[in-house]
């Protein structure tokens, strides 16, 4: 698995920001993964939805929530390792989505970063997301220290080609389902959640809305998939997507192909060849 490329430095670990929303509910989650564990998630997104028409890198993936209970959960449970989830109802109209979002998420990364780790953060949820957690983690009342301030971008649709991104949205999406209900998933048991009522949200958010910090673009590595095939190879090559399709993908199959056979995924081969 290559690395991902930004701002001209290699990054081999990466945190992915996924969300879902519900009535007044937010449900952020993150999913952390080296590169060098990313060919297992996708292995056990395989398993866990080998019987449903669910079909990884594929535009059309979403399955209802009330037919695949048991594909969502299956799908949780194998990942729950590498899964924390947020959660915060709306109150008022001065609190956006996003701004909920980006307090979520900085919540998660207090408990996700360790000093001396250096993952890529990378927000689905779109740019002003991501500006708007980086002023989230320069709160004085969040706990993230400057030396361990993550560089932070954002990649629209990454569902359709990371692995990470597929297992983040799945679960926000169920979650936020059943979170809205009478009915709590056994999953939820299985799997980190932070409650808003568990933790300083209120005086975190109040930094956000204070802070002057903007947020720029990165220079990355970025490109336009078509198929499922040029996303999955997006996917090897540590490409992150863009919605421009004047930046179709040309994709090194071989050098695909070597990886699979390399590392002894014969299934992921099957998986490239059935897209191609």
């Amino acid at each position: 698995m290559q690395p991902f490329r930004v701002d001209e430095e290699d990054y081999t670990d990466s945190i992915v920001l996924c969300a879902s929303n519900r009535d007044d509910l937010v449900v952020t989650t993150a999913v952390s993964a080296s590169r060098s564990e990313e060919p297992e998630l996708l292995h056990s997104l395989l398993d866990s939805t080998k019987d449903s028409p669910y079909l990884p890198f594929s535009e059309d993936h979403h399955s209802k929530v009330d037919a695949d209970q048991e594909l969502y959960e299956a799908t949780i449970d194998a990942s729950a390792t590498c899964l924390s989830v947020a959660t915060k109802s709306k109150r008022g109209a001065e609190q956006t989505q996003t701004h909920l979002h980006a307090v979520n998420a900085a919540l998660l990364l207090e408990e996700l970063l360790s000093e001396g780790d250096e993952p890529l953060v990378i927000s689905t949820i779109g740019e002003t997301h991501a500006a708007e957690l980086l002023r989230a983690l320069a709160s004085d009342d969040c706990s993230v220290t400057k030396s361990q301030s993550p560089t932070i971008t954002h990649a629209p649709k990454m569902w359709w080609y990371y692995p990470t991104a597929m297992i983040g949205g799945l679960t926000s999406q169920y979650l936020s389902h059943f979170f809205t209900t009478s009915v709590i998933p056994n999953i939820y048991f299985n799997i980190r959640v932070i409650r808003d009522d568990t933790a300083p949200w209120s005086a975190i958010d109040e930094g956000r809305s204070q802070s002057e910090l903007s947020y720029q673009m990165r220079s990355q590595e970025s490109a336009y998939g078509d198929t499922e095939a040029e996303r999955m190879y997006c996917w090897y090559a540590g490409i992150l997507p863009t919605d421009e399709p004047s930046d179709r993908v040309t994709p090194a199959y071989p050098s695909l192909e070597n990886w699979i056979r390399d590392s002894d995924n014969e299934r992921f081969l099957s998986l490239l060849r059935m897209f191609r």
